[in-house]
């Protein structure tokens, strides 16, 4: 005889709470070496005014670093301290209009830099 299963239950403790959405990122450098390639993303934060930069190598996120509040001055230094180390690492930056498969409408500068 087979075993008595129960309906499975529709009660959760995650039923009807609201789904937020990821804020999009937006690329602004991108680098490559040999059989690699690196990205610094931005994403706005708007549930309490910061941004973030994300780096990501070869898909892979690989650090990131949220500015808020009276750090929020800090971020452009960061940034670019970034690039430096890509640089100095022997990364080379490609520019933004070699980007084949990221729209026009996302290329924009941060508003933090």
């Amino acid at each position: 005889m087979a075993a008595h299963t129960d309906a499975m239950s529709d009660v959760t403790p995650f039923r009807k709470r609201p789904i937020a959405p990821s804020n999009p990122t937006l690329t602004l450098h991108r680098f490559t070496k040999p059989g690699h390639r690196a990205e610094i993303r931005e994403r706005q934060v708007l549930q309490f005014h910061a941004v973030e930069y994300i780096v990501f190598v070869d898909g892979a996120m690989s650090d990131s670093e949220l500015f808020h509040g009276g750090r929020a001055a800090e971020y452009p230094a960061a940034i670019a301290t970034r690039i430096a180390e890509f640089v100095a690492d022997g990364w080379i930056e490609v520019p933004a209009d070699r980007w084949p498969h990221i729209k026009r409408t996302n290329r924009r500068h941060s508003r933090f830099t």
